[in-house]
């Protein structure tokens, strides 16, 4: 049989002391700490993956709607050139200054736009971009007015409407519109 030590008191201090610190080493807590921050780590990245190949699609479907809606504009675009090329331009009339105030009597406007200030950009090689201002478009018809820009649209070949703002005055109506044609260059 084994005889029973009696310890003192400053003897099982030291042992409990060395047995708190052996059960502190036998708890990797630091492991344990260290494999939940690796577990968060990975679940952020595996958010942050899953939300840039979200991104990437809708990048994707916007870059093929842009590629469809290209195709369809090179369609009509080599259409247009070839409808160029075999015919004149079926009676449509350039944009003048005296055709539009012919337009705007047609629609039944009272007064006569005056003359527009024109710009032109020429920042496309081989293609030229006309911008004719009509301010001070005054008139007591809305209804004649619209008429008379529809009538430019529809009279004059490839000639658009790149802003319209219109007011209501005491008199009438007032209308500021811009037109755009793009039209080829010699080069």
């Amino acid at each position: 049989m084994k005889k029973r030590v009696r310890l003192s008191e400053e003897a099982r201090f030291e042992l409990s002391l060395s047995a708190m610190g052996r059960e502190r080493w036998n708890r990797p807590v630091a492991m344990l700490v260290l494999a939940v921050a690796l577990l968060l780590a990975a679940g952020l990245f595996a958010l942050y993956a899953v939300g840039s190949r979200a991104s990437a699609r809708a990048d994707l479907a916007k870059a093929l709607e842009d590629q469809a809606h290209v195709e369809v504009k090179l369609v009509e675009w080599k259409q247009l050139s070839e409808s160029e090329g075999a015919a004149p331009q079926s009676g449509k009339a350039g944009f003048k200054v005296s055709v539009m105030e012919d337009l705007a009597t047609r629609a039944g406007m009272k007064t006569r736009p005056n003359a527009p200030r024109a710009q032109d950009d020429k920042s496309r090689p081989g293609v030229v971009m006309y911008r004719h201002f009509y301010t001070e478009v005054r008139d007591p018809s809305l209804a004649n007015m619209v008429e008379w820009v529809r009538l430019a649209c529809a009279e004059i070949a490839g000639l658009e409407i790149d802003s319209l703002a219109v007011r209501p005055e005491p008199a009438g109506w007032k209308m500021e519109v811009t037109f755009r044609r793009w039209e080829r260059t010699g080069s």
